[in-house]
């Protein structure tokens, strides 16, 4: 609006600004000007043909892009709550698809980890990872995007989904790397200590293979101290050697 004030000739968007923005009459901004009210009126009365115009525009602007942004949201759960190979990830149409919508498609992966299905939501965070390696295909949303999406996925009652989650964020995000290790690092964490024995045992095996030398001693040797299930013990052992030697000097 404040664009189009400004395209408007001098004249008029003098006699605008006083009348509608500092709240003079018409009589009053007539004498301002040393005009006849009638040419106020008239400089009114076309600059509020303007402003209709703009604003039309705009609304119509406004509702093709919802109805885009909408149409991208379906698209994007259609593809997460289908499970071609039996749900077998990843899959190269699923994933190409998802990449191509971007970041328009957001709200179909936050629609997606409030489905009851647990492999629509372990799709919607698997779809997330950026990869391990520079040639691995993207993720399919920005990384502050992908992170709030695998926020969710963290707190899931699932373990697969959980576990999922831990993975992608293990993985970066493509965020760079002081952010990572300060940042979504963190977040993994406290699945060393998730009532599944699942989780701890491929959390404390990502965090030895990916990130040993950013988890905080503390925390490897609290996991291990805690550590019920005897099978786990080994991984929790190995990641604290890890944890260990990637401090030693040189």
């Amino acid at each position: 609006m404040w664009a189009t004030l400004t395209r408007l000739k001098k004249s008029q968007r003098e006699t605008v600004i006083l009348h509608y923005l500092s709240g003079y009459t018409q009589q009053e901004v007539a004498a301002m000007l040393d005009v006849p009210v009638g040419t106020v009126k008239y400089r009114l009365h076309e600059a509020r043909a303007r402003f209709k115009k703009v604003t039309l525009a705009q609304v119509k602007d406004i509702m093709k892009r919802q109805t885009l942004s909408e149409n991208f949201t379906d698209k994007v759960l259609d593809i997460l709550c289908s499970y071609p190979a039996r749900g077998r990830m990843p899959n190269p149409n699923s994933r190409d698809a998802l990449i191509q919508i971007g970041v328009q498609g957001k709200e179909g992966f936050l629609r997606a980890m409030s489905q009851p299905h647990w492999r629509t939501r372990r799709a919607a965070v698997h779809y997330l990872h950026a990869g391990w390696h520079s040639g691995s295909p993207p993720s399919a949303l920005p990384p502050d995007d992908a992170l709030e999406v695998a926020r969710l996925g963290l707190v899931d009652t699932n373990r697969a989904v959980r576990m999922q989650a831990a993975i992608v964020l293990i993985s970066g995000l493509g965020m760079p790397r002081e952010r990572w290790a300060h940042e979504l690092i963190p977040l993994v964490l406290p699945l060393l200590f998730d009532p599944s024995k699942k989780v701890r045992h491929y959390v404390a095996g990502f965090l030895n293979w990916r990130a040993a030398h950013v988890v905080p001693v503390e925390t490897a040797v609290q996991a291990m101290a805690r550590e019920e299930e005897r099978a786990n013990l080994p991984r929790m052992q190995r990641l604290l050697r890890a944890v260990l030697e990637a401090r030693e000097p040189g």
